[in-house]
């Protein structure tokens, strides 16, 4: 859980960065230049993947790739606010799951711990 949440974290990042060159009229390969400078984890810059984002949410970034360049400004730019308030609430879901099944994750994987060193005695 927690990864998916830092994954939807870094991926609100990179549309950030995305939003701020292309108010800025930055060309495409200075956003995607931006976006690779980016030291984020499990995130592969070349095909734009991230390791732990589900596939139908990894098509919406995806997308976002794809439609750099290819229309006016103001279009990618209501594209990319769209895209970013899903993944806002993507991460909130994901925040609110893993809250409320924090100790029920946590106390099973320590009475799993202690069962096993029981069983190894």
């Amino acid at each position: 859980m927690k990864k998916e949440i830092k994954a939807f974290e870094s991926a609100l990042k990179i549309l950030s960065v995305i939003k701020t060159e292309l108010s800025k009229s930055s060309e495409t390969k200075v956003i995607i230049n931006k976006t690779d400078e980016l030291e984020i984890e499990d995130y592969d810059s070349a095909s734009h993947k991230f390791k732990y984002i589900n596939r139908e949410n990894q098509e919406k970034l995806d997308l976002i790739f794809i439609i750099l360049g290819k229309s006016d400004a103001a279009t990618q730019l209501n594209k990319i606010t769209e895209v970013e308030e899903y993944f806002k609430e993507e991460k909130r879901k994901y925040e609110d799951y893993y809250h409320s099944h924090r100790k029920l994750i946590l106390t099973s994987g320590l009475l799993f711990g202690v069962l096993i060193c029981v069983l190894l005695m």
